[in-house]
């Protein structure tokens, strides 16, 4: 069996679709009207409020959200959702028949039983069809759209364009007040509209612990002798009031400023200014001066030394001496965030030098420098802090220290004894000691030939010696093989049989220091005299007989008297050609 068909109502779906486009448009309408009021009046009332009380910056921000947020809720509700959710047929035709209750369902039937399938296999057609023709026989003579009322509509409508033109005309006509309250709704930076007008030089000051508050106002149109200043401390609930008086000016400047000095400030406090009609807001914060809450050091000796780091105390402010050319590492803690740092030198002559800091991480600071010697030697060192508020340190601690040189070897012949006498062919030893903390890079003996017969000049030289660089005290011996030809250079031009000549010598050294140095350092000057075989012999004869005269007196030991026998010997043995 076939499916019935039954062919719709051309003449219901379009009274049906004008009945909805009404909906639809009375409903946009009403919301848009709704939203225009809702809007004037709010604004109009949080404008008042606001010249009212000049409201701050944050507050107004929220009140905008606030707008913002009821305008797209309104905006969906009202306008968007009418548009985009539209009733359907059955819905718009039950509206119709609540409107109309004579079609006793005649209406919403007809459009069901119409539609494709609607009928089942054993239904008849010709019955629908005929409820399709006495529907449409009512719907022809009626306005079916009137079930759609439009008076409220035009109630909320002429009340929203009687707002939107008073409103219109008030901002126009108080332009000089209304504009400035509608750009602080916008959340621009414009005073409240009054007739007093009262601009904080430095709003939010910001002053350390113990220092003087200087509230000062700029104010212009109507400029009374004085004003109110009401400060509320952080500890305190109650607000203070105080007399903010106008300072003398100029008479024709465009403003006046109005200032109040509060003394000695422990706390912060918040602060409004009344001066006529005029208002304003500001703050007082009080902080602490930032200081150094600790310090750790580390001096870095030059590398010639061969010393390794060393890490000082400096709890009691006294770094103490420190070798010229080490590096000093200073590790500091600060008591809060610093933008800027500097360690400054002291020096004894009143001058101060600055090294700039290195900010680590916000309270953590270093700074490397070197300790050189200057004139004057460093004093003491100082460090300098500045936090992120822009507040400075004060009296800050002095950390003494000593800068010392590396000291110049030291130098010193033992023997032979100054004046020893000696011959042409002799070789003596020189005994010495050398001393330097960090060792020694050059010796050199050197000698000096005076008393040369026909000679006006004195004739010098030197021999390098090895050093053997260790760290305290040494010696070694060197035998002079470069003075016994020098000497035999001098008799070869000039020969005499006995010249009398006396040979000066001494030690010179230089020590490894490479930053401030080389370090030099002298022994004491000793001398030789030149004599013949014959005139050494007999003073070696005078010795021993002298030495055996006083045996008993002096009680020389055998060994003492068989060294100056051998002594003797041996210069009879150089005698010999």
């Amino acid at each position: 069996m076939s499916q019935p068909v039954v062919t719709s109502s051309a003449l219901l779906l379009d009274r049906i679709s004008a009945v909805r486009s009404r909906f639809v448009a009375v409903a946009t309408a009403s919301g848009v009207s709704r939203l225009a009021i809702t809007l004037v009046l709010l604004l109009s009332a949080g404008m008042v409020v606001d010249w009212l009380v000049e409201l701050p910056k944050a507050l107004r921000g929220l009140l905008l959200l606030g707008y913002v947020a009821l305008t797209a809720r309104l905006l969906w509700t009202g306008v968007l959702k009418p548009l985009l959710h539209q009733p359907d047929d059955d819905t718009v035709a039950l509206m119709v028949e609540r409107g109309m209750p004579d079609f006793r369902s005649r209406l919403i039937v007809s459009l069901q039983l119409s539609r494709a399938a609607a009928l089942q296999p054993g239904q008849s057609p010709a019955l629908v069809q005929e409820l399709l023709q006495q529907t449409e026989t009512m719907v022809r003579p009626r306005q079916l759209g009137d079930v759609v009322s439009a008076e409220r509509l035009a109630n909320v409508a002429a009340f929203a364009v009687l707002l939107l033109v008073s409103g219109g005309m008030v901002l126009w006509h108080f332009s000089a007040a209304s504009v400035p309250l509608l750009k602080r709704v916008v959340l621009l930076d414009v005073p409240v509209p009054r007739q007093t007008q009262v601009t904080l030089v430095q709003p939010n000051l910001v002053i350390v612990r113990g220092e003087d508050a200087l509230i000062l106002a700029r104010v212009t149109g109507r400029q009374p002798d004085s004003g109110n200043l009401l400060i509320t401390y952080e500890q305190a609930s109650d607000a203070v009031q105080r007399d903010l008086r106008k300072t003398p000016g100029d008479a024709n400047a465009s403003h006046a400023e109005y200032g109040y000095l509060e003394a000695n400030v422990h706390q912060s406090f918040k602060y409004t200014v009344r001066i006529n009609d005029g208002r304003a807001r500001g703050s007082v914060t009080v902080v602490p001066r930032p200081t150094v809450e600790a310090v750790a050091c580390r001096v870095v000796y030059p590398d010639y030394t061969g010393e390794a780091p060393e890490m000082r105390d400096l709890r009691n402010a006294q770094l103490g001496s420190v070798l010229a050319g080490s590096r000093l590492v200073l590790d500091i803690n600060a008591t809060k965030p610093i933008a800027e740092a500097q360690l400054r030198l002291h020096l004894l002559d009143g001058n101060t030098t600055s090294v700039p800091v290195k900010t680590i991480a916000g309270q953590r600071l270093r700074v490397e420098f070197n300790a050189t010697l200057v004139e004057p030697m460093v004093a003491s060192f100082s460090i300098f802090l500045k936090d992120t508020d822009g507040k400075t340190s004060r009296d800050e601690t002095r950390y003494a220290m000593q800068v010392h040189a590396d000291a110049p070897p030291v130098l010193t012949i033992v023997s032979p004894v100054d004046e020893d006498q000696v011959t042409r062919h002799a070789r003596p030893t020189i005994g010495y000691t050398a001393e330097d903390l960090y060792g020694i890079s050059e010796l050199t003996l050197h000698y000096r030939i005076e008393n040369l017969v026909g000679e006006p000049r004195e004739v010098a030289g030197q021999m390098k010696l090895d050093p053997r660089k260790v760290q305290f005290d040494w010696d070694f011996e060197a035998q002079l093989a470069d003075l016994k030809r020098a000497i035999l250079s001098v008799a070869s031009i000039n020969p005499v049989e006995n010249p009398r000549t006396t040979i000066a010598y001494w030690l010179e050294a230089k020590d490894n220091n490479i930053v401030t140095g080389p370090g030099v350092g002298r022994s004491n000057e000793r001398h030789f005299e030149i004599v013949s075989v014959e005139e050494k012999l007999a003073a070696l004869r005078r010795d021993a007989e002298k030495a055996i005269e006083g045996v008993d007196k002096s009680r020389l030991t055998q060994e003492e008297l068989r060294r100056l026998l051998e002594l003797y010997l041996k210069q009879k043995t150089e005698q010999k050609p």
